[in-house]
């Protein structure tokens, strides 16, 4: 069954791969930023390495695939956690850095749910592009920003001008809004 450019040779779902494949998008700016960091990283002067991810598990991930599958330090490496980005936080994040290691099932539950959205993603496009005989693209993430996108697109489709009214004021109020 073709659709489009995607050929589906057989209807047989699940689909379920042994193995993880990850690779990063290669081309000759990402190149350049991984050999940036490598030779920042490998410098003699710097004694470890601080992972700035954001705090969650897609940050863990991101950065832990880049640190150790990426450029592969020996150096060792710090958390710095911050929730949120105010002076304070930062300051206290880095008087408290905290060995990476100490965040490894936050990475493995990062694995397993990137693992598992592109399970259900994979399955479930192929499942409903057999079904309608035409390729739809499912995800977890993608189908409620695509429906967003559409619905807004819609909108600005079907605007319709409407006349309003604009009160002004040169009554001075002191910021004050009350009756």
């Amino acid at each position: 069954m073709e659709f489009g450019q995607l050929t589906i040779f057989s209807r047989s779902i699940p689909i379920c791969s042994k193995k993880e494949k990850g690779q990063i998008k290669v081309d000759l700016g990402i190149k350049k930023q991984f050999m940036i960091l490598k030779k920042l990283m490998n410098r003699d002067d710097v004694q470890g390495i601080i992972h700035c991810g954001d705090a969650d598990r897609e940050g863990e991930v991101i950065i832990r695939l880049i640190i150790y599958n990426g450029l592969k330090s020996e150096k060792p490496i710090y958390r710095l956690w911050l929730p949120e980005q105010t002076e304070e936080t930062i300051r206290y994040g880095l008087k408290h850095l905290k060995n990476d290691s100490d965040y490894d099932n936050l990475f493995q539950e990062g694995l397993t749910r990137t693992y598992v959205d592109w399970l259900y993603g994979i399955n479930l496009t192929r499942y409903t592009s057999i079904k309608a005989n035409t390729l739809i693209h499912v995800g977890r993430v993608l189908t409620p920003i695509v429906g967003t996108i559409y619905d807004r697109e819609m909108e600005i489709k079907n605007f319709t001008p409407v006349p309003y009214l604009k009160v002004e004021s040169k009554a001075e109020t002191n910021d004050s809004f009350d009756l």
